[in-house]
């Protein structure tokens, strides 16, 4: 145990030997660490040491991971929990909600040991928790025009544009179509599966779809049709993007390259009208099923079902957000690997002044 007057406490909790002692052994040169086989020995960690950070598997003998989260929330307040599963992680969605906790680790695949210890260091108080920097370090992020973007799409096999993190800014919706579908061109020459242009498309909906101005004009449309006696959208966000538009003021940011084999891109809006309830809110609905048609309760949700088939098809699907402020989502896949991790990282930090 490495301990500075400076670092966060993890209590790593798992009742396999070998995934617990590697998270250990991995984060203990960061952080504080201490270890649990089961739930029973973790709260007796937690009621003597002071522990910011629970990592917990789920499906323990004795006691399950959620059980031992209830339990530490009620009587340690102050912990943070992140859980971790090897089943399906869309199972514990609700739970997560209900319960605030914002980071899910799937173990169906093999165990990104550094990315565990960047979701740490990002929960951390103070931290800038927003940029591809933190999972890809050295990385130089590159500003370019609509004219760049068109070199790159014409010369998208050279060697140069990898391990480059370009970003461009997006400010109509001839842009948005123009530049989205030459990105999609771009990291499918690189070797990125087609499903990217979709992903694109959804996040960047994300960005559009909570500009203040859309959500009051998608309110005003829906309202008019309650009026009219249409029903055609009632509870839904899936008016047309294309009628209502893309204006200066929705701008955001479109950011994606090939990083280490791994396909990345980002959208980032400077609206910050998303949160973390939200977001998991989004993905609930999805997951969970209407007892009378046995079908998801959100299917109809033009936007949180665009969310979660994104989500399906990522690695790590990671939400950044500074309420009212900036909204960054970035999604990361492995092109060496078939089998999706899905996991998901909500960060939330609060706006410069506050307290």
């Amino acid at each position: 145990m490495n301990k500075t007057a400076k670092q966060s406490s993890v209590l790593v909790v798992d009742d396999i030997d070998s995934i617990r002692g590697a998270i250990v052994e991995y984060i203990q040169k960061d952080f504080i660490t201490h270890e649990a086989a089961d739930g029973f020995e973790a709260l007796k960690i937690l009621a003597k040491e002071d522990i910011q950070f629970l990592i917990t598997d789920i499906r323990m003998p004795g006691m399950s991971g959620l059980q031992l989260c209830k339990l530490s929330m009620e009587r340690f307040p102050g912990v943070q929990p992140i859980l971790m599963t090897a089943y399906n992680p869309d199972d514990y969605i609700r739970f997560a909600r209900e319960f605030g906790i914002w980071n899910l680790i799937p173990k169906s695949t093999a165990l990104n040991l550094e990315w565990i210890r960047v979701m740490l260091k990002k929960l951390e108080p103070g931290v800038d928790i927003f940029g591809i920097e933190h999972y890809f370090p050295g990385t130089p992020v590159e500003k370019i025009s609509l004219g760049e973007m068109h070199r790159i799409h014409r010369h998208k096999r050279d060697s140069d544009l990898i391990n480059v993190f370009f970003q461009i800014q997006i400010t109509n919706h001839e842009e948005h179509n123009t530049i989205s579908d030459m990105i999609g061109d771009f990291l499918i020459e690189q070797g990125s599966p087609s499903s990217v242009r979709m992903i694109l498309e959804e996040l960047s909906a994300n960005a559009i779809i909570h500009a203040p101005r859309v959500r009051q004009r998608i309110r005003d449309l829906m309202l008019q049709e309650q009026q009219s006696g249409s029903n055609e959208h009632a509870g839904r966000d899936d008016v047309s993007l294309e009628q209502i538009g893309i204006e200066a003021g929705d701008a955001f940011d479109m950011c994606f390259g090939i990083l280490n084999r791994h396909t990345v891109f980002s959208i980032k809006d400077r609206h910050g009208a998303f949160n973390k309830v939200a977001a998991l809110n989004c993905l609930e609905r999805q997951t969970s099923l209407d007892p009378g048609t046995g079908l998801p309760i959100g299917l109809a949700d033009y936007h949180g079902r665009g969310l979660y088939i994104s989500r399906e098809q990522l690695d790590q699907l990671i939400f950044n957000i500074t309420p009212q402020a900036v909204t960054e989502i970035i999604g990361i896949l492995n092109m060496q690997e078939e089998l999706r991790s899905r996991a998901i990282s909500i960060f939330e930090s609060q706006p410069v002044g506050t307290a």
